[in-house]
């Protein structure tokens, strides 16, 4: 597919007519400058990969996915420039240069060369840093702009302020405190939610009367520092005598708990408070209020001169892109031009009736996800060459199977078989079916070329072969058909704060109720009940319920828990087992059949199965990462620049 990928794309990267991506609304796909030579973007064992190819391999691979996140950073500042809004590029810089240095103050102690040295180990570089953080910045300082016009700072963020300058409600409290933690000690016998709960009620308790005990001792004249270095749970103040430094902010801390902390009077002890997992006692020493009416202009300025905040920007963006219209045209993916067509730039996409060029939104792409995207790139690039050199192809119909099958098998799990949910998360997302499909399409050669190549180079051993034989038939050798009755052990309802303990009772007693109903059904078979019909009535197997429970081929050793698999070799024809645990499932089995096979007699069939078997999706990974290894990758400037 690569070779697919290595005719000109000059025009796709290199047309643009200006620094920016985004054209004026009308611009269409009018004059533009006249192209320069396209550079290498890349060299892998140092063949440099041109523009073009990256490009239509990244278009390829990303611009189903991508599209509608261009059409709305390209909306956005439209807008922005219909308001008269630009972003400049002095202002543009400014920005990206202030947040790496945050980055590099925050993060590495404000030593540059050490954030360089995390990019390089993740694969990036400061230059594609860069390009990438200035193509996702522009469009936000759009909407930045657009959302400080007439802007009002919000009085919540003005009460949000002034409590985190000046206290809960304008109220800096210096404060003593003494905690009781509460230790729940497991539930290890019995009913564990039972007794999980009496514990936590007298571990609260406990924690209670300390408290009490405590808050007694203060009010009958005990120094409260004193009681808090001998008492206190609570290492960060304990050591200072309950003091709390810096006085009280209200983060973290439960409403009850800081409205009671409200109602107290200088030198005045609080009752015992339950907050932050133990019991509090309080005394407050002394506090200074300040009215937000006396502060409320000096917030607001400083608000006014941070400008607006995500949320705003959010509301801007989200204004700029309502009722969007994206469409992904042909010429997204139209054959390279020929050489006496060299300057065509075809319509990429249409954006609320405006065509833009795919010269603009494959230099976006670029500079958005090409480095980032650099070493799937090369894996793909690595295992097209591979399969070159040993003559190994795969053909459209078998991509288009692979492609069908894999949406088969997404559709099925994660759409519960609903093609039409399916494209609805599809649209949800901003995407086209025909773009996302040629996205796994393009995967999907790689992944098979890869297949092929692994099985090219596959070795089948000896041991490969037994264990294959025992996966199929068992260390004994037997193989067995038989039915089945599967009973699903569901989820139990489970709710936010539960322990592991209570989570490992309720899966317990489902697994419970589950294998009761399991050994009633066993006990109508012990009285000669009808194996099919009870499987046609009570097995939850999808599979083979319909079919009375009869397995499609043979018995699977491997397949199943090495209890299991010993219970149902060991049957003789005509047998049921007892009721088994399938580690999610209560499963029961009938053996139909049970013959002796003898690794000589089917080693053939064996070995010709493993030679064609599918490598598993991690070992696709593995061995990609292989030749990514042993390969030479070095992105070049012209990537970014």
């Amino acid at each position: 597919m690569l070779d697919r990928l290595r005719p000109t794309l000059a025009a796709a990267l290199l047309l643009a007519a200006s620094p920016g991506w985004a054209q004026e609304p009308g611009s269409g796909t009018g004059a533009r400058e006249e192209p320069r030579a396209p550079g290498p973007v890349m060299r892998i064992d140092g063949e440099a990969i041109p523009a073009e190819a990256f490009g239509r391999w990244l278009i390829e691979a990303q611009a189903g996915s991508a599209a509608r996140s261009f059409a709305e950073a390209w909306a956005v500042e439209r807008e922005a420039r219909r308001r008269r809004i630009e972003v400049s590029p002095q202002e543009l810089a400014a920005e990206l240069e202030a947040e790496i240095d945050e980055r590099v103050e925050g993060a590495f102690l404000g030593i540059r060369d050490d954030w360089r040295g995390e990019l390089q180990r993740l694969g990036r570089s400061e230059g594609g840093h860069r390009a990438q953080r200035t193509v996702e910045l522009r469009p936000r300082l759009a909407a930045k702009g657009m959302a400080a016009l007439g802007r009002v700072v919000p009085e919540d963020k003005i009460v949000r302020d002034w409590e985190l300058a000046y206290g809960p409600r304008g109220r800096h409290m210096e404060l003593l405190m003494l905690k009781f933690q509460v230790e729940v000690p497991t539930a290890t016998e019995g009913d564990r939610r039972v007794e999980q709960a009496a514990n936590r009620e007298r571990a609260m308790a406990e924690g209670l009367e300390r408290a009490r005990r405590a808050r007694e001792r203060a009010l009958a004249g005990e120094d409260f520092g004193a009681l808090a270095r001998e008492l206190s749970d609570d290492a960060a103040t304990r050591h200072q005598g309950g003091w709390l430094l810096g006085g009280f902010r209200q983060a973290g801390w439960p409403h009850a708990f800081i409205d009671a902390l409200l109602a107290l009077q200088p030198d005045e002890i609080s009752g015992p408070l339950y907050a932050r997992g133990g019991w509090w006692v309080v005394k407050l020493l002394s506090e200074r209020r300040t009215p937000l009416d006396e502060v409320r202009d000096e917030l607001e300025a400083r608000l006014i001169a941070k400008g607006p905040e995500q949320d705003e920007v959010g509301r801007a963006w989200d204004a700029a892109v309502k009722d969007l219209e994206v469409e992904i045209l042909p010429g997204m993916y139209a054959a390279a031009p020929q050489a006496e067509e060299a300057h065509a730039d075809p319509a990429a996409l249409r954006i609320d009736g405006v065509e833009v060029t795919r010269s603009a939104f494959a230099l976006w792409l670029l500079h958005l996800r090409g480095e980032p995207l650099a070493t799937r790139f090369a894996e793909a690039w690595l295992v097209e060459r591979e399969a070159r050199a040993r003559g190994i192809a795969v053909s459209d119909a078998e991509v288009l199977e692979r492609t069908e099958q894999y949406l088969g098998w997404l559709i099925d799990e994660a759409h519960h078989g609903s093609r039409e949910a399916w494209l609805a998360y599809v649209a949800l997302s901003g995407r086209e079916e025909p773009a996302v499909v040629r996205e796994i399409a393009a995967r999907m050669r790689t992944h098979l070329l890869a297949e092929r190549l692994m099985q090219a180079e596959r070795e089948i051993t000896p041991e490969a072969v037994r264990r294959r034989f025992e996966e199929l038939y068992g260390s004994s050798g037997r193989a067995v058909r038989a039915r089945l009755i599967l009973l699903r052990v569901p989820p139990p309802p489970l709710g936010a704060g539960l322990t592991r303990e209570e989570l490992d009772a309720r899966f317990a007693e489902a697994r419970r109720a589950v294998g009761e109903r399991a050994e009633h059904l066993a006990r109508r078979l012990e009285d000669g009940e009808d194996f099919a019909a009870l499987a046609r009535k009570h097995s939850e197997d999808p599979a083979t319920a319909a079919a009375g429970g009869l397995l499609p081929d043979l018995f699977r050793p491997g397949a199943w828990p090495a209890e299991v698999a010993e219970a149902v070799l060991a049957l003789r024809p005509g047998q049921v087992s007892a009721p088994l645990f399938a580690g999610r499932d209560w499963v029961i089995f009938e053996a139909l059949s049970s013959e002796p096979v003898r690794l000589e007699e089917v080693e053939g069939d064996l070995r010709a199965g493993l030679a064609a078997a599918r490598p598993a999706e991690v070992e696709i990974a593995a061995y990609r990462n292989v030749l990514l290894k042993r390969a030479e990758v070095e992105v070049l400037p012209s990537m970014y620049e």
